[in-house]
């Protein structure tokens, strides 16, 4: 994700965050879990139709967590059984099971892959973004071992993705 040095894509990168920003700190609060999807999810739809109307380019991760907010609140708040078993059964793993899927739809749809920059080496952008997907996978089985720990099973491992995807040089020429 390239921030230009205007204060307007700082302001873009924190809608395109907010969700998740209110979501984790609203459980500080004392909001019980249906109302922080309800409020993670509200905002990720407003955030999302926002930046589609500018020339933001969306950060596919963060996609994948708006949709999983938005994935988590249709499952509660529409009480049907099935979906609400799931969600109670895979807590945080869900969030790694539904970024891996829209990542998988990233990596082959997009030029860019996992990735929000443009203009890099195609070949270092589709090892990055397998590397980012294996990452996602291993991560997901992380959190189904450290399930109810939301610190150790989710916070932690998407902190490290996020990181590497920023990091991974995907502008450097290929070996």
């Amino acid at each position: 994700m390239i921030i230009r040095s205007r204060p307007t894509g700082w302001i873009l990168l924190f809608i395109e965050i907010a969700p998740l920003v209110a979501f984790s700190y609203s459980g500080r609060l004392g909001l019980d879990i249906t109302h922080r999807f309800y409020l993670g999810a509200g905002l990720a739809i407003f955030a999302m139709a926002f930046l589609a109307t500018r020339t933001w380019s969306f950060n596919p991760l963060i996609v994948s967590a708006n949709v999983w907010l938005c994935l988590e609140a249709f499952a509660l708040g529409t009480g049907i059984a099935n979906l609400v078993h799931i969600s109670a059964l895979l807590q945080e793993a869900a969030f790694f099971a539904t970024m891996l899927c829209v990542g998988a739809v990233y990596v082959a749809c997009s030029e860019n892959g996992l990735f929000s920059r443009g203009g890099a080496n195609r070949r270092r952008v589709r090892q990055g973004s397998l590397l980012l997907l294996s990452l996602i996978a291993a991560s997901l089985v992380w959190s189904l071992v450290w399930r109810g720990n939301e610190l150790i099973a989710a916070v932690i491992p998407a902190t490290a993705i996020f990181l590497l995807q920023q990091v991974f040089p995907v502008d450097r020429r290929a070996p």
